[in-house]
């Protein structure tokens, strides 16, 4: 029996399928809709991409340098370079998943220059994975490595989306071994896992670095124990919409936690787990919105990281203002709600915005080209 006209990998079959797709998702819309299901479950049928999610006005503007954190010639970022040179005992393989930043603005600006840098940056962090799918990462190995392959893991299904499936077989071994060393580790007992129920936002890391493993991969198992921790940070937020971390809230590390799940949105495959998601991230920005001022600038007194804890640089942490931008456009595009645009303009204009980013480092790197200025 010929089940279909097109061989597999015809391009023709591909449209036919993502045709088929998009029809049947919008007729689950109308239904949904019709049937008067709640907004949740309609919004849960929209078709989501990285590629649409990445390329969104807010997100693509959230940091007017354009991609930062230029590594040396080996491909080592920030405090790696003293690992590499021997004046540190371990490497802060966290510090790889800046390749990210230059492969999305690669992509969506068409600098092949910028990916070229990012695949670099991640070929550095592979070269110095162990046997069993970690790194030799200091006091947080899980926390590092999953910030890690979520980066790479997402730049991959990204790339893929652009068409470029180039980087797959040098990477995508080395994302499925690393996730399923994250996976292999029970969420009740294992200690770092228990020690990072504290931070609400890494429940969402740790979804979306497993999710797009198995994505790529088409592993179910992954998807499956990816779904386990957003299932967790779902439960973990509070009736305000707070995602707490450490005990109470935290402005920087709320949006955070909203950017890794909306990430995590796009490649879940769960329709019930979607909706529970879109709720999450509806109460979440709701929030977060609350700590906006009529001027712009964000109000992060009281938060229990910013303000008080130092950085890997040895400063103190600040509101993460092009991070908030990014929360706000993503919830944006995985919702369709765009009631908060305004608002995200407002702060990406103000003045605690422009004062967090350095204006020197701006008109450095806006001179090698980079794809977006301040807002006026």
């Amino acid at each position: 029996m010929i089940r279909d006209r097109y061989p597999a990998d015809s391009k023709r079959q591909e449209a036919r399928r993502l045709f088929l797709k998009m029809t049947t998702a919008t007729g689950g819309i109308l239904f949904a809709q019709g049937a008067g299901l709640c907004p949740a479950i309609a919004e849960a049928l929209i078709p989501l991409s990285l590629r649409g999610l990445v390329a969104s006005p807010l997100v693509d503007s959230m940091d007017p340098r354009g991609p930062m954190g230029k590594p040396i010639a080996s491909g080592a970022v920030g405090l790696n370079g003293d690992f590499e040179a021997g004046k540190r005992p371990d490497l802060l393989i966290e510090m790889q998943a800046n390749g990210g930043d230059w492969i999305q603005y690669g992509l969506v600006h068409n600098r092949p220059d910028w990916c070229s840098v990012g695949w670099r940056i991640f070929r550095w962090g592979m070269s110095h994975q162990l046997p069993d799918g970690s790194f030799p990462e200091g006091k947080q190995p899980e926390f590092g490595t999953a910030l890690f392959i979520e980066a790479l893991g997402r730049s991959l299904l990204l790339a893929r989306e652009f068409g470029d499936t180039s980087h797959e077989r040098e990477f995508v071994p080395g994302v499925a071994k690393a996730a399923w060393w994250i996976g292999a580790h029970n969420l009740d007992s294992d200690w770092e896992l228990v020690f990072d129920r504290q931070f609400a936002h890494r429940f969402w890391l740790y979804a979306a670095a497993l999710g797009d493993a198995g994505k790529l991969t088409g592993d179910a198992r992954l998807l499956a124990i990816s779904g386990q921790f957003a299932r967790r940070g779902v439960l973990a937020q509070r009736a305000n919409g707070v995602d707490p971390e450490k005990g109470g809230f935290d402005v920087g590390y709320q949006a955070a936690g909203l950017v890794f799940a909306a990430r995590y949105l796009v490649v879940a495959d769960s329709l019930a787990g979607r909706a529970g998601i879109l709720r999450m991230l509806r109460k979440g920005i709701g929030w977060l919105a609350s700590r906006v001022e009529a001027n712009g600038d964000v109000d992060g007194t009281g938060s229990t990281r910013i303000g008080i804890e130092h950085d890997r640089s040895g400063r103190i942490k600040q509101v993460f203002y092009g991070v908030l931008v990014e929360a706000f456009g993503s919830y944006a595009y995985v919702s369709g709600d765009h009631g908060y645009d305004a608002l995200a303009l407002r702060v990406r204009r103000s003045k605690g915005f422009r004062d967090h980013f350095d204006p020197r480092l701006e008109r450095k790197v806006s001179a090698l080209g980079a794809p977006s200025q301040l807002g006026k």
